[in-house]
């Protein structure tokens, strides 16, 4: 049997809630470091073969955050499965909490994409 280990950190009030594929890690931490010089932010770098399940520590930590950022580069069909997911498990659009998707749109699945954005968690050009 498989158990996954639960992401186990404390949850800090932010302005954002940075999250991104380990896969687009250095590209999201030249942005990260980028925003962290004039805002709150706080940053989960997501490993797919690491065993943890993040989901709990995501949910709690986008409550405490003023808007969650699900940044891509290319890693883009895993980050509109994750943006959906946790836009669901959030509470979909009574969520208090905004949750933006961006990210190189070559790199994503277009038919994704339009699903997202008409359930509103895409607001911006990409």
């Amino acid at each position: 049997m498989n158990f996954k280990q639960k992401e186990n950190r404390s949850n800090e009030p932010t302005d954002i809630f940075f999250l991104y594929n380990e896969l687009d890690g250095d590209s999201a931490l030249g942005i990260f470091n980028m925003l962290k010089d004039f805002q709150k932010v706080e940053k989960l770098g997501i490993s797919l073969s690491s065993g943890i399940d993040y989901n709990s520590f995501v949910l709690s930590q986008l409550s405490e955050s003023k808007i969650g950022v699900v940044y891509y580069d290319c890693a883009g069909d895993w980050a509109v499965s994750f943006a959906r997911q946790i836009w669901k498990d959030s509470g979909g659009n009574s969520s208090k909490t905004p949750l933006f998707v961006a990210g190189n749109r070559q790199h994503a699945n277009q038919e994704q994409l339009t699903v997202l954005k008409n359930q509103s968690i895409l607001r911006q050009k990409l």
